[in-house]
């Protein structure tokens, strides 16, 4: 109710539309008008709120989408990895792998990681002339082998005399990381040559070798192809299989200048073990020692001793099929052999285990040899500075005969004198030239049905640690062709 007489003490009906938080007076109920302005009103709280925030402002406006008919291009990502971030912690394997293979089905430029992590490799199936980027990896991905060790046959000391399985010791060598430039491969095969005696014997004068002796402790030195499993080289991806040279051992670390070449499989997929033999050591001094000093014209006579070998084979076919000799006469150890020898394309064979065998050799050459390839030495170098024409050729290939300490006795060494001979020695590392050209020319003479490679090798499937023991058999003459150790698949 209102008290009348106290006009500027009004009070407030339960029905007063007074606002508290307004400055505008309002009428009551019964129509009087305050004229004192109520205080604020302040509800009874537990606890003060804080002061209220100003409001944000608006959000602008988006920009309209485009419609779906255009073509929308996100902006470009960047290229490197967020700052304050170890790059080595961004990539795991799994994700590099498969951004990769997306990298390689797009036509994208790829981003070079940064610089710890870059090295370049190629996948095995893409070849040198294959449109596939070389796709960067990080560097624990290049080795994908756990190999620490390997066993290796190292020479135990140097030999004075004939050589035996005593000479050599199966030992447990380390194998350090590959490194940029380096190839980490499993050895597959052996080539068996009769210049490694040479190598480990005790009277050869350093300073006069065409090479660096074998040292005692040091793997026997070889031939050899093998099989790819870690690379840091992008020439010889993981997978490839090569020819190269360093020793009897499963494994083993290979630089650039090690490497001869690729070698691709066979049509069924196996190791082609011809680069140990007419497209390895064998066939280049085949090559150099025909094509380039002995000469060998159509219609002459040529005589080839160890004509069962792995030289001495190619050379008769090189004489006969295509030289286009009148008469080539082989020397071989055994009826077998000789027969061997003949299927290859030789007029006659002479077998220097017979008895009369210096007979036989003069009757085969009635009327003197052109050029004599001289492989053996001993007494059949001997008789034959009997049988080559006056100016004629010998060209001396190798002298196995000797190779065990053997003296060589030359009781016709005078004919040189009288019938002005030539006698030619060579090394076939002294022509790197003609080492490409020959294997060129032998694949097509290959390809010609020229040159027959077919029967040509002896391979024996070997423990490592009997590999001296085949090596062994180039001496007794029970090989036929190239001799290879084979100890992998």
């Amino acid at each position: 109710m209102v008290d009348m007489a106290n006009p500027t003490s009004l009070r407030y009906s339960t029905h007063s539309h007074y606002h508290p938080r307004s400055a505008v007076h309002r009428r009551d109920y019964f129509g009087f008008t305050d004229c004192t302005p109520p205080e604020p009103f302040k509800p009874k709280l537990a606890f003060n709120p804080p002061p209220k925030k100003a409001f944000p402002p608006p959000p602008q406006k988006k920009a309209a989408k485009p419609p779906l008919t255009q073509s929308f291009k996100p902006p470009p990502k960047p290229s490197s990895p967020r700052p304050n971030r170890d790059p080595a912690t961004l990539l795991s394997r799994r994700s590099v792998l498969a951004r990769l293979s997306n990298r390689a089905q797009s036509s994208r430029p790829i981003p070079k990681l940064p610089e710890p992590l870059r090295h370049p490799i190629r996948s095995f199936q893409a070849t040198a002339n294959s449109s596939l980027p070389n796709h960067y990896l990080p560097n624990h991905l290049h080795r994908m082998s756990s190999i620490t060790n390997t066993k290796a046959v190292v020479l135990d000391h140097l030999v004075d005399g004939e050589v035996s399985t005593r000479h050599f010791r199966l030992e447990n060598k380390p194998i350090s990381d590959i490194k940029d430039g380096q190839v980490l491969v499993q050895i597959v095969a052996f080539s068996h040559e009769p210049a490694q005696r040479q190598w480990i014997d005790a009277n050869t004068d350093e300073r006069r070798l065409y090479t660096t002796l074998i040292k005692p402790g040091e793997t026997v030195r070889a031939p050899i192809v093998g099989r790819v499993i870690a690379s840091k080289l992008p020439k010889y991806p993981v997978g490839t299989t090569l020819a190269g040279f360093h020793g009897w051992a499963e494994y083993a670390v290979l630089n650039e200048g090690e490497i001869f070449a690729a070698v691709p499989p066979t049509a069924d997929g196996k190791v082609d073990l011809h680069a140990l033999d007419v497209f390895g050591l064998a066939g280049n001094t085949a090559y150099v020692a025909s094509a380039k000093y002995g000469k060998i014209e159509p219609g002459s006579t040529v005589v080839v001793s160890g004509a069962a070998g792995a030289i001495g084979s190619l050379l008769v076919q090189l004489a006969k099929k295509v030289y286009g000799a009148g008469r080539v006469v082989g020397i071989a150890g055994g009826k077998a052999k000789c027969d061997w020898v003949k299927t290859l394309g030789a007029d006659e064979c002479v077998d220097y285990k017979s008895p009369d065998w210096e007979e036989q050799l003069r009757a085969a050459v009635p009327d003197y040899a052109d050029v004599y390839f001289d492989n053996v030495g001993g007494p059949m170098l001997d008789v034959m500075l009997q049988l080559v024409r006056p100016n004629g050729t010998i060209v001396v290939v190798g002298a196995i005969s000797t190779y065990n300490g053997e003296a060589l006795k030359l009781a016709n060494w005078p004919q040189v004198i009288y019938n002005r001979l030539t006698i030619r020695g060579f090394i076939n590392l002294d022509h790197p030239e003609l080492i490409t050209k020959g294997q060129a020319e032998f694949a097509k003479w290959i390809a010609e049905g020229k040159i027959d490679v077919s029967d040509i090798q002896t391979v024996v499937q070997d423990k490592i640690e009997d590999v001296p023991k085949t090596w062994l058999r180039l001496f007794d003459g029970s090989g036929k062709g190239k001799i290879i150790s084979q100890i992998a698949a």
